[in-house]
């Protein structure tokens, strides 16, 4: 049973990693990497950290993701962060648009 669950594990990780080759981790944004990373941890977890021996490890990923998730919570406190977030919203829209139009333009 040990080795039919390190079996599986393996090949979860393996079907796992070809979606994770395809995430650049430097352009997730705050809340995005802090999800990727409580849902590693959560894959982590159901799999028994103590049996695949890397318990050290996934307690000092899961405390700092959690002081990670605290400060993140500061911010969203911050009033300016819900202006910074609409703003956000329109420069990436605004960048499409430019995408957009400069390809349709290439067509011509």
């Amino acid at each position: 049973m040990f080795f039919s669950k390190i079996i599986i594990f393996k090949t979860y990780i393996k079907n796992t990693q070809k979606m994770i080759n395809s995430i650049d981790l430097t352009r997730l944004h705050n809340a995005n990497y802090l999800q990727f990373q409580k849902d590693f941890l959560e894959i982590i977890s159901r799999n028994n950290p103590t049996v695949l021996q890397i318990e050290t490890n996934y307690n000092g990923l899961s405390d700092k993701i959690n002081e990670l998730e605290d400060l993140f919570k500061k911010v969203l406190a911050n009033p300016i962060f819900q202006e910074l977030l609409v703003l956000d919203e329109s420069r990436d829209y605004a960048v499409n648009v430019i995408y957009y139009a400069t390809l349709a333009y290439s067509y011509h």
